[in-house]
């Protein structure tokens, strides 16, 4: 159980990155709350366990962008798996110290959280049995990067899952908003400003269509099998 104190930082935290970015009316306490749901996070696990058919149980599991750990010490906790993650320290105001608060107050006792990025993920080649990043590959600045590095450190036989949003779709989930597909990055800014929203944070996303992600694996292509759908593109290494 997450106190209130640390609700409050991340709620803090979630304010200060993003008011200017969501819709106005989202109450930023709830999104915190969510945030640190274990029901939520637990029901996010059994998805990946569904997906790669594998037990977590005893697994060598990496999260890339792990934002405040929820995930990681939910899997450790609840599904005895050997989860890592990797954030970078600067990213969304600092959600890397954040995470180190979660992790004790969850009673994690060591730190398996590292400060780096998925472009250069600090662990060694062929060393998890699952690779898995939720709503990240938008917010990197190299994804074919991100992709090859994933391929790196998954061991063979292993899994790699990435949700991905669709801007090839009628929706943009950051501003909560309507939006014609595969729209330009410069009319994206256009509909956010003239609805009074901050139009530099479209700078910082990937607008990923399927294409572009068949493009940015293409280099992985002989030695993964890509696999698509509604939910997720995993990867079967």
């Amino acid at each position: 159980m997450i106190s209130e104190k640390l609700v409050k930082t991340i709620e803090d935290n979630f304010r200060a990155s993003f008011s200017r970015v969501f819709p106005h009316k989202l109450n930023f306490e709830a999104a915190a709350r969510d945030l640190v749901n274990e029901k939520r996070v637990i029901e996010e696990l059994e998805r990946v366990s569904r997906s790669t058919t594998m037990d977590l149980q005893g697994k060598k599991m990496l999260e890339i962008g792990s934002g405040f750990g929820m995930l990681v010490a939910v899997a450790r906790k609840r599904f005895g798996a050997e989860a890592f993650g990797v954030e970078p320290s600067e990213q969304f105001r600092g959600s890397y110290p954040i995470s180190l608060s979660v992790l004790k107050e969850m009673g994690i006792e060591d730190n398996p959280i590292r400060i780096g990025c998925g472009e250069d993920i600090p662990h060694e080649d062929g060393l998890f049995d699952i690779v898995y990043s939720s709503n990240v590959i938008e917010h990197v600045k190299d994804p074919a990067k991100v992709f090859a590095e994933s391929v790196r450190v998954a061991k063979c036989g292993g899994y790699i899952i990435h949700n991905i949003p669709n801007y090839g779709s009628w929706w943009e989930g950051h501003y909560g908003i309507f939006m014609p597909p595969y729209s330009p990055a410069w009319l994206l800014k256009l509909i956010v400003m003239c609805m009074g929203r901050d139009p530099s944070f479209v700078d910082t996303l990937q607008l990923v269509t399927y294409n572009k992600i068949r493009e940015w694996l293409s280099p992985c292509l002989d030695s993964v099998e890509v696999s698509t759908g509604d939910r997720v593109c995993g990867l079967n290494v």
